[in-house]
């Protein structure tokens, strides 16, 4: 299986929408991803949620965040359907 895995540059969020925790990982907040998709944010908590696009179980500087790695095997798996 030689699957090609697109990266989303950080650079098509707007800088309140990426969060870093101490150790450096890169999350994405809810705004983010649905810009991203183009979709709802109800749209993002129903349907993306049903399809296996969750966020984290804990906050981060106040936000429940997605991890940028998730969000961009969601957003390859997307491209598939």
């Amino acid at each position: 299986m030689n699957a090609v895995y697109k990266k989303i540059p950080l650079t098509c969020f707007r800088p309140n929408e990426i969060v870093r925790d101490r150790v450096g990982n890169i999350f994405i907040t809810r705004e983010g991803v649905a810009a991203v998709f183009g979709i709802s944010l109800v749209a993002l908590s129903t349907t993306a949620k049903k399809r296996g696009l969750l966020p984290l179980a804990r906050y981060i500087k106040g936000v429940k965040p997605y991890v940028l790695e998730d969000v961009e095997e969601y957003y390859n798996r997307r491209s598939k359907w």
